[in-house]
């Protein structure tokens, strides 16, 4: 597999227009489905809004759960270049988890069920989304990292080997 190096400011922006994607893809679903699909009439039966909320506990939960364990896997790796590679990996799994529960709360909401709080729930979900925004001062919180690997961050002498999409 090939490798790109690059520095972290490039890596951080890397996230974030992963972040952003993901956030605009989402804001784009839902338009589509408010402005162009009926929803379901609301026959009363609320087991799928009791599925909803199930599944958005479950995913925030599950989101919590690994991304403790990615950052706590991140933090015993001994290089930052390590570190910031796992963090990497946590981060997209925590963001497709919440990604996720908004997408199955929309769904439920206009192809199966018409229950006006699963849209509540859609929006609780992209709230906790946009929690996840990527930023300099998060990984560096995140990854517990010291002053010298901060400095070593900000003088851009950390290169950072990541797979190519190149084939």
């Amino acid at each position: 597999m090939e490798t790109t190096r690059t520095t972290f400011a490039k890596f951080n922006q890397q996230l974030q227009i992963l972040f952003f994607a993901m956030l605009v893809g989402l804001i784009g679903i839902s338009g589509i489905l408010y402005f162009f699909v009926q929803p379901i009439p609301f026959t009363g039966d609320p087991m799928f809004f009791y599925i909803g909320g199930a599944v958005l506990v479950a995913t925030t939960a599950v989101s919590l759960v690994l991304g403790k364990k990615f950052m706590a896997d991140a933090r015993e790796k001994t290089s930052v270049e390590e570190k910031l590679l796992h963090f990497r990996q946590g981060q997209i799994v925590r963001m497709a988890l919440r990604d996720g529960a908004v997408l199955i709360n929309l769904m439920l909401y206009f192809f199966v069920s018409g229950h006006p709080d699963l849209l509540y729930f859609a929006g609780i979900g992209f709230v906790l989304f946009a929690l996840l925004m990527p930023s300099r001062e998060r990984i560096i919180r995140e990854l517990d990292l010291g002053s010298d690997d901060v400095a070593r961050l900000d003088s851009e002498e950390i290169l950072i080997n990541m797979p190519s999409a190149r084939r």
